[in-house]
């Protein structure tokens, strides 16, 4: 688990801001709830926090570091079967792959394999 540190964290799609003014320090293996309406920028803090989106380094740091991307040591459970929108299917089944011991969990593997094969969202970009 990693410290999270936001300083004056903003965040805006095209033109539209979402997120103003956040600071907030979380230490690590503390247990953090977001609360707030729908709409009101609990995503889009935590596609950040995750390397999702991108923000200003000097507003947003994990571990100490800021945020350049997505990171295995910042896992993240999507609400739905998510991939990550950047990568193929094939690169998105072999990011397993680089998991510690992933050898040992040949048939989770493959599960994850079918799984995103017939997602049909992943088809045209395999």
């Amino acid at each position: 688990m990693l410290d999270v540190s936001m300083n004056n964290l903003q965040f805006a799609y095209d033109k539209e801001l979402v997120l103003s003014g956040v600071d907030y320090q979380a230490k690590a293996g503390k247990f953090v709830c977001f609360l707030g309406l729908s709409g009101c920028g609990k995503s889009t803090l935590l596609r950040l926090i995750g390397g999702l989106e991108k923000s200003d380094p000097k507003q947003l740091l994990v571990g100490g570091k800021p945020v350049s991307g997505p990171s295995l040591d910042r896992p993240m459970v999507f609400q739905d079967y998510g991939l990550f929108p950047w990568m193929t299917a094939g690169e998105n089944i072999c990011i397993a792959l680089k998991l510690p011991n992933a050898w040992q969990q040949p048939m989770k593997i493959c599960k994850m394999f079918w799984v995103m094969l017939i997602c049909k969202h992943c088809i045209p970009r395999f």
